[in-house]
């Protein structure tokens, strides 16, 4: 390999590089953006809902409707309307959906 094949490498490598570096501050960005979003959430407007949810008698149709509103957040936050990606993001933000924390709740009590 010659020296200008060397310089032709180191360049693409060094573009790849910056773009990728945009990429990631960028990522980040929203990652800090949303993640604070979800912790303001979490600690503030779940601990209502729950409240609310355990004073009532809540049948599976109940649950699922809480459910839905989360996971319509979701989608509308992240702009997708794939369950997946929705739910990926829900794992990797750590957001547990109401009926699970209300399961985790009532099995701690029982």
């Amino acid at each position: 390999m010659s020296s200008i094949d060397d310089f032709e490498v180191f360049k693409v490598a060094s573009a790849t590089y910056k773009a990728l570096e945009g990429r990631w501050k960028f990522i980040w960005k929203l990652v800090w953006k949303f993640g604070s979003l979800l912790k303001l959430i979490q600690s503030k407007c779940i601990p209502a809902l729950l409240y609310g949810l355990e004073a009532c008698p809540l049948n599976k149709a109940d649950l699922n409707s809480s459910d839905f509103v989360v996971n319509r957040f979701f989608m509308k936050l992240f702009r997708s309307g794939n369950i997946n990606i929705v739910r990926e993001c829900q794992i990797m933000f750590q957001f547990q959906l109401p009926s699970e924390l209300l399961e985790k709740r009532t099995k701690k009590i029982i």
